[in-house]
């Protein structure tokens, strides 16, 4: 394995190889192994994904980056002398507190290192929509591209045809089923996945029924924490898993009622996993509406404002957080030593997930996973 490429006060977490071995991993990341290229984990709060105004998203993350972030989160390299960057950065979509602040750690870096930035993304978690904006970004001419894919298969074509143009992309929170991205990053979402069932575990000793709501089939990220989900609960014979949620309008008022329907279908329900920021607000909601808060215990992907002060009345009992403004920080360092001629740099590197809770939640490292950014 390679020195990892972005220089951080990291600790590597061990056993990437066994869970390459292992399978859990999406086919984009067995082909990567397959192919030889260096993998790199870094055990720092970590990427996600969730939802849906066209065009640019207008944000002001200068009072998110008093509050969350006095220090950055990773040392940037700077860009080669007499060079003129701009870098462009496609999130998933412009509504989400994820994407949104990944974005504003995304501004932050560049700012520090004065490099120009193109900030574009779909209204919706949506491919289609997404090839639109990826294909104005391409006639812009940036510098580099960062692009969150919003389908594993669907977005080969389009980033492929970005790099056929000169321009190099990597990608981040979410794969894409192509080698030909410079690198990339994302939270470990196999480990999201288990981190949420033992928490499960823990807080439900006696067992009981569980369920998993996602929004659609084919999200690399959703997908693998239903995988690494499955793996612990499945072993724990005191817990019986039933058959997947989809709240596929990736509404939370679709995913409230879609719990409501789930507790009066199954009254013993003991707890649910809420695979982003959308469904685990919905859930909870749901929860309240059914006087079920503390009764039921979820677990919800992201680490929203909102999703906290649910946290805090109790119809949630952990959020998985995924650090995007440290993700933000990583797509700027990365791109810069890109374009600054390394070559080399790791095609996977994985961040390790946190748990929330009320016991942590105000601790200052803690305090630096939410999600503090809004996007307008």
């Amino acid at each position: 394995m390679k020195q990892r490429q972005v220089e951080a006060p990291l600790s590597p977490v061990p056993g990437l190889h066994n869970k390459l071995r292992g399978g859990h991993k999406l086919k984009q990341l067995a082909k990567i192994a397959a192919c030889g290229s260096a993998v790199s984990m870094l055990s720092i709060m970590g990427a996600s994904l969730s939802t849906g105004t066209a065009s640019a998203i207008a944000l002001h993350p200068e009072g998110y980056l008093q509050a969350a972030a006095a220090a950055p989160p990773i040392v940037l390299p700077q860009p080669a002398a007499g060079s003129h960057y701009t870098i462009a950065y496609i999130p998933g979509c412009t509504c989400d507190p994820y994407f949104a602040t990944e974005t504003a750690g995304f501004l932050a870096a560049a700012k520090q290192v004065g490099i120009s930035t193109i900030v574009q993304g779909p209204a919706d978690f949506n491919p289609t929509q997404q090839t639109t904006v990826l294909e104005a970004v391409v006639q812009k001419h940036p510098s580099a591209i960062v692009i969150n894919p919003t389908n594993l298969t669907a977005m080969v074509a389009p980033i492929n045809a970005a790099i056929a143009a000169g321009i190099p992309v990597m990608t981040t929170g979410n794969f894409v089923d192509t080698t030909k991205i410079f690198t990339a990053v994302a939270a470990d979402s196999y480990v999201g996945g288990e981190v949420a069932a033992k928490a499960l575990e823990k807080w439900i000793p006696n067992g009981g029924q569980v369920v998993y709501m996602d929004i659609n089939p084919g999200v690399t990220s959703l997908s693998e924490h239903e995988q690494g989900f499955d793996k612990i609960m499945r072993a724990n014979k005191k817990f019986t898993i039933l058959p997947t949620l989809y709240a596929n309008e990736n509404s939370a008022t679709q995913a409230a009622d879609i719990i409501e329907g789930e507790i009066t279908a199954h009254p013993k329900l003991a707890g649910v996993f809420a695979s982003n920021v959308i469904t685990a607000e919905g859930v909870a909601n749901g929860i309240v509406g059914m006087s079920e808060a503390g009764k039921i215990k979820v677990v919800g992907y992201d680490a929203s404002t909102q999703e906290v002060a649910a946290l805090q009345n109790h119809s949630l009992t952990g959020l998985i957080s995924q650090s995007p403004y440290t993700l933000g920080y990583m797509d700027i360092a990365n791109s810069i030593k890109y374009l600054n001629g390394n070559h080399n740099l790791p095609k996977m590197q994985l961040l390790q997930p946190i748990l929330i809770d009320l016991a942590n939640l105000n601790q200052p490292n803690i305090q630096k996973a939410i999600y503090h950014a809004t996007p307008y």
